[in-house]
């Protein structure tokens, strides 16, 4: 656009396997997102050269589908020319031209139509390695037109490696218990615009970051370990009193009460010694 700011759909993300199951929630939360960074842009999801496709989910592309995109007023054709198996753009039809899809979001006070002009090709979402042995993120300008909208589930092999060299990293289609549907056929995501917002929490369903929006992935925090408590040295037990000594804390108190006993028995004595002489004085 000559009178937006133009962006690209985040690509190339590797997801949980739950998409499959809501990727219209997933697609828009993507969206939602990517708008909200990036304010009044108008949004690139497709630019492939007409001519090849990867992956080719079919059908492809005819000649009527191109015209309806307007390919039979190309080059001097007049409208309805397809229909009737003329129209200069009809020898274009097996390249040269380059399906967009663009994707914006304006209201009532939008003032000023979408004004177009040329752009440089841009190329992203494939299953391109880099240099660096990572697969290519987000879009670069080109010579050719292959960019795409890309997500991807990934299988790996959970069995016994019994290769002697083997050779990681190279993915092909899914296993056939683990198709996108019933049937096998692609899941297009439809009807963004009434897809449930809020359904989907983008770190919670990647499997990487997506550092144009600023996503990192969902991590489970590690949960902390608590130190053992710290072992604790063993009470003293009392000393045990030697059995053949007596202990100066208990000598005391054993002399009190041989005292004790002592002065009431002496007392008895002479109660009873009282009692005695006073008999002997009556009887007298």
């Amino acid at each position: 656009m000559a009178n937006h700011p133009n962006v690209t759909i985040p690509t190339n993300i590797e997801v949980v396997d739950s998409v499959r199951k809501n990727f219209a929630e997933f697609y828009a939360a993507l969206f939602d997102k990517t708008i909200a960074k990036n304010p009044g842009a108008v949004v690139t999801e497709y630019a492939w050269d007409a001519g090849t496709c990867d992956p080719c989910p079919g059908p492809t592309l005819q000649w009527g589908d191109f015209a309806l995109l307007g390919a039979d007023v190309i080059d001097g054709g007049k409208p309805g020319d397809a229909v009737k198996g003329g129209g200069r753009g009809r020898g274009r039809a097996t390249g040269g031209f380059v399906l967009t899809r663009l994707h914006a979001r304006y209201g009532k006070k939008e003032a000023d139509d979408l004004v177009f002009r040329e752009a440089a090709p841009i190329v992203g979402g494939r299953e391109f390695l880099q240099d660096n042995g990572k697969l290519e993120e987000g879009s670069r300008e080109d010579s050719i037109n292959n960019f795409q909208g890309r997500y991807i589930i990934r299988h790996r092999w959970t069995g016994k490696i019994r290769c002697k060299d083997p050779q990681r990293g190279i993915w092909g289609g899914p296993w056939e218990h683990l198709q996108i549907a019933d049937d096998g056929a692609v899941k297009p995501a439809r009807k963004l615009a009434f897809a449930k917002r809020g359904k989907v929490k983008l770190p919670r369903v990647i499997k990487q970051n997506i550092p144009e929006l600023g996503v990192k992935m969902y991590k489970k925090p590690k949960k902390k370990k608590v130190p053992a408590p710290a072992a604790q040295p063993p009470a003293e037990a009392p000393p045990k009193p030697d059995a053949g000594k007596k202990t100066g804390a208990l000598e005391p108190a054993r002399r009190d009460d041989t005292a004790l006993g002592l002065g009431l028995s002496l007392a008895g004595l002479l109660v009873l010694g009282g009692a005695a002489a006073a008999s002997r004085k009556r009887r007298g």
